[in-house]
């Protein structure tokens, strides 16, 4: 969240695996959902992208929870949260909430998202 914040796109690539499968169900314009398979540089630039035009951007994790993906193998863990972003972009107030969900893995001594997934609510 800090690395989105301060608009470091080096800090939030570093957060995903080079092979991370990410995904994001957003909506439209016309109040449809869509559903995007992005590759994580286009995911890491869209995110820094979209932030640099926002002003007034706060953004409340509401709760999150976590769990081994396989019971007693702790070497990768899922994570679930739902998010409530909020601010101006290009003037213009916006609020959505989300839910994102992570699958974390240790790779080099840290743990790095090997999946991700939000949708919009």
């Amino acid at each position: 969240d800090r690395a989105i914040q301060q608009r470091n796109a080096p800090a939030v690539l570093r957060l995903f695996a080079p092979d991370a499968r990410l995904q994001a169900t957003v909506r439209t314009q016309d109040g449809r959902s869509s559903t995007l398979t992005i590759e994580r540089e286009a995911f890491v630039q869209s995110t820094v992208d979209a932030i640099a035009g926002l002003t007034e951007y706060r953004q409340r994790r509401v709760s999150t929870d976590g769990w081994p993906e396989t019971d007693g193998d702790c070497r990768r863990i899922a994570l679930r949260s739902v998010v409530i972003e909020q601010g101006r972009q290009n003037g213009q107030p916006y609020r959505f909430e989300a839910t994102e969900t992570y699958v974390l893995e240790r790779q080099g001594g840290r743990w790095v998202a090997v999946q991700a997934r939000t949708v919009q609510r």
